[in-house]
């Protein structure tokens, strides 16, 4: 009998992922958050464990502030999948909402297990519908020592009440519509949120 996909992940990838994190003794909050999130979106298979592990070394923020890029960097995964690493910049939110599309931007940083997870399951397993913007912002910008240079761009998340990372804010065109703080949510709640506005 032929493993499912979702077997051969948790097979390949998930479980010697926490294994490893176990025998090092370094299962934190980030991985258990991961794990969370998961368990609220529905599905095991947007599991960035591997990441999470060892502090999300995989957003590839080990660099000198010497490397640090000289502004924020800009990935299009989809025309309607924006990814912004702020590596510490500000940045004008509102320059990238287009006037007739509805967007949720999604705020998160490095460290964050959920974000991670998000992540995982909106760009790399193509969850996110096309019919919805989506903008994610990368807030810290990642030292060698395990600081962050936090960006200004988190004023978004202050002024709209948000207080936990992931935090979701969404637009209708360019008017911000309202904020869906972290609580465990699945997808299907924050799609459905957005598609209301």
């Amino acid at each position: 009998m032929k493993d499912k996909p979702m077997t051969k992940y948790l097979n390949s990838v998930l479980f010697p992922s926490l294994m490893n994190c176990t025998n090092r003794l370094t299962m934190n909050k980030a991985t258990i958050s991961t794990l969370v999130f998961c368990l609220a979106l529905g599905s095991a298979e947007i599991i960035g464990a591997g990441a999470a592990c060892s502090g999300a070394n995989s957003s590839g923020y080990f660099s000198s502030l010497g490397d640090r890029p000289a502004k924020p960097e800009f990935i299009s995964h989809k025309p309607y999948v924006l990814e912004i690493k702020t590596n510490g910049y500000d940045i004008n939110l509102e320059s990238y909402l287009r006037q007739d599309r509805t967007t949720v931007v999604e705020f998160g940083a490095w460290w964050c297990g959920p974000c991670i997870a998000f992540k995982h399951r909106a760009v790399n397993l193509n969850a996110w519908p096309s019919d919805l913007d989506l903008i994610m912002v990368d807030l810290d910008y990642r030292l060698p020592d395990g600081e962050s240079i936090q960006s200004p761009a988190g004023r978004y998340v202050d002024k709209n009440g948000g207080k936990t990372l992931p935090c979701f804010l969404l637009y209708k065109g360019k008017q911000f519509g309202k904020a869906l703080p972290f609580e465990g949510q699945g997808l299907d709640y924050i799609l459905n949120e957005a598609r209301r506005l």
